[in-house]
C-alpha cells in the first residue's frame, strides 16, 4: 500500500473528477519511478482505501485506473501488519490480533504439560507481546 493524502471538497461538482484524475496521475507517477529503478508496481496487488470520519461523506468511487489494470476501493487492508480500515477505528487490526492471540494461547495450553515455567513465559512473549506490540505506535 503506497498512502497518498488528497483531501477535497464533495460539494462542488468537478471536485471528486479532479481528485480521481489526481490519484491516477499519482500512481502513474510511482509507477514511472519504480519501472526508473527497476521495481514493478503490481497492480492486481494494489488496493485503494478512503479513509474518512463519520462526519465527511466519503466518495462513492468504486475503482480506480492505473496503468492497464482497475484498483478496487475496499473497506480496509493491510500494511506491514497493520489493518487499517476506511475509519481509522482499528477494530478490524484489534479483532486480528485478539483472534491470532487466542490461537497461539490455546496451542501454548496444549503443550504447557510438557515445557518449564521459563519455557512458558519464552514463549507467551516471543508469541503473544511480540504480537500485541505490533503497530502500537499506530494505535497510539
Amino acid at each position: 500500500m503506497i498512502p497518498v493524502d488528497l483531501s477535497y471538497d464533495f460539494r462542488g461538482g468537478d471536485a471528486e473528477a479532479l481528485a480521481v484524475s489526481q490519484v491516477e496521475a499519482c500512481a502513474r507517477e510511482i509507477g514511472n519511478w519504480m519501472c526508473c529503478n527497476t521495481l514493478k508496481l503490481n497492480g492486481d496487488k494494489s488496493e485503494l482505501l478512503f479513509i474518512g470520519s463519520q462526519y465527511r461523506l466519503r466518495p462513492l468511487l468504486s475503482s480506480l485506473t492505473t496503468g492497464c489494470s482497475v484498483v478496487q476501493s475496499s473497506a480496509s487492508t493491510r500494511n506491514l501488519g497493520v489493518v487499517l480500515d476506511n475509519g481509522l477505528t482499528f477494530e478490524k487490526h484489534i479483532s486480528a490480533i485478539c483472534k491470532l492471540a487466542f490461537y497461539h494461547l490455546r496451542k501454548i495450553a496444549k503443550i504447557r504439560s510438557y515445557l518449564s515455567e521459563e519455557s512458558t513465559i519464552a514463549l507467551i512473549h516471543a508469541y503473544i507481546t511480540c504480537r500485541l506490540n505490533n503497530g502500537n505506535a499506530l494505535l497510539y
